[in-house]
């Protein structure tokens, strides 16, 4: 279906994943048209292999909560460079594989980049337990980000979630009516 009206309509993958977690499905389906990824964080171009558009987390805010994460012992990833990143300072692929079930690819170390603009923060480990301890935490923080509870299963059999933090005005939303403006 998308092969016969690619031609005709641009078509475009809007997913809350960075783009190299969609690149696959964009080569597969020979899309050239821009991406939506990050939850709305980033329009990514799949012929330059660059952004267009990015909204990035306030890097002050992004390292505030960052180091809460850590100081209460709480998993994430960072999104930058359209690519998702570990703090293997804190966390190591194979914990986090094995902790939360799901396929660590080698992901870059985030402490090897310098100045990261992070286009998302993804909290891991989620659950009834901590959800309004994280919810507490990250709501001095409502007037630069965006953040949705419970947002997604992880782990079916455990009943952890995660969490994605973006940009205050970066939404899927925000992002398609950007999309629209570029083209």
């Amino acid at each position: 279906a998308i092969d016969q009206v690619k031609d005709k309509v641009m078509v475009s993958l809007c997913s809350g994943r960075v783009y190299g977690s969609i690149r696959k499905y964009v080569e597969e389906l020979n899309l050239t048209s821009f991406q939506i990824c990050d939850g709305g964080g980033e329009i990514f171009d799949p012929v330059t292999q660059k952004p267009v558009c990015q909204k990035i987390i306030p890097p002050k805010i992004a390292s505030q909560i960052i180091s809460e994460l850590k100081k209460e012992k709480i998993d994430f990833l960072a999104s930058c460079l359209s690519r998702y990143h570990l703090d293997k300072s804190y966390m190591t692929p194979e914990n986090v594989a094995k902790k939360y079930e799901f396929f660590v690819p080698e992901w870059p170390d985030l402490n090897d980049v310098k100045n990261p603009q992070m286009t998302k923060i993804t909290i891991l480990g989620v659950n009834s337990n901590n959800s309004k301890q994280i919810e507490e935490m990250l709501r001095k923080y409502s007037d630069d980000i965006h953040y949705i509870i419970l947002a997604y299963h992880i782990s079916q059999s455990t009943g952890i979630h995660a969490l994605d933090l973006t940009e205050k005005s970066a939404t899927k939303l925000t992002a398609l009516e950007a999309y629209v403006k570029l083209n």
